[in-house]
């Protein structure tokens, strides 16, 4: 960036933060998130990060476990799987039930285990139980799509699915135009020229958040 296009996206940036920041009414909610979408979220809000699900990955498949019993993986202990080489930690929640499968957590952005740990036992105790939602990010060239259903089964009120795929139409979902015949791993977060936004900006996270509504 030369000179000019950055102030220009600083200027930009700024504008867009505190029009957001002015629409959220919502500011004590919990986002259970896959991946850095609530990461993202809070932070271009201002808020504090009442979530664990912050700087990391979780599986498709096994984020759907995850979420189908929160409270019961919370409480399970966080232990660190060694046996990845991934070049990042890796935990496990480990179940003590033979009927609920182990969880495993990809700290991506983390330096060690301890740093992750430390970080997922401060945060899971400022969770909002009570104000809570949950945002999937779906790569349907990763997945099967029959996993938005298993999502959808849940008997989660706030709920939604991220898709990257047009040709994918499901319930409790919201669809991006920007990766359209690309592969959408990681650009959800890149900014969209000197407008300021990301791309996950497409969605109106604000207005989703605005309207959790408690859990039954």
């Amino acid at each position: 960036m030369s000179k000019l296009t950055d102030q220009i996206f600083k200027i930009k940036r700024k504008m867009w933060l505190s029009k957001i920041r002015k629409k959220i009414k919502n500011k004590n909610f919990t986002i259970i998130s896959n991946n850095c979408t609530a990461g993202f979220i809070y932070h271009d809000l201002g808020l504090k990060f009442l979530t664990p699900t912050i700087n990391l990955f979780i599986r498709t498949d096994e984020y759907i476990t995850f979420i189908s019993d929160l409270k019961y993986y919370l409480s399970s202990s966080l232990i660190e799987d060694k046996t990845k080489k991934v070049g990042y930690p890796v935990g496990i929640l480990k179940s003590n039930n033979k009927k609920k499968p182990d969880i495993h957590i990809y700290f991506n952005h983390y330096k060690t285990f301890k740093d992750a740990k430390d970080k997922w036992e401060e945060r899971k105790k400022r969770i909002n139980f009570d104000n809570i939602c949950y945002i999937m990010d779906f790569y349907d060239n990763s997945y099967d799509v029959k996993l938005i259903d298993s999502f959808n089964k849940l008997k989660l009120r706030n709920k939604i699915v991220l898709l990257h795929n047009s040709n994918i139409h499901k319930k409790n979902s919201f669809c991006f135009k920007y990766v359209e015949d690309e592969i959408p791993n990681g650009k959800l977060f890149l900014f969209t020229g000197l407008t300021g936004k990301r791309n996950m900006d497409e969605f109106d996270y604000v207005e989703f958040i605005n309207n959790i509504k408690k859990e039954d």
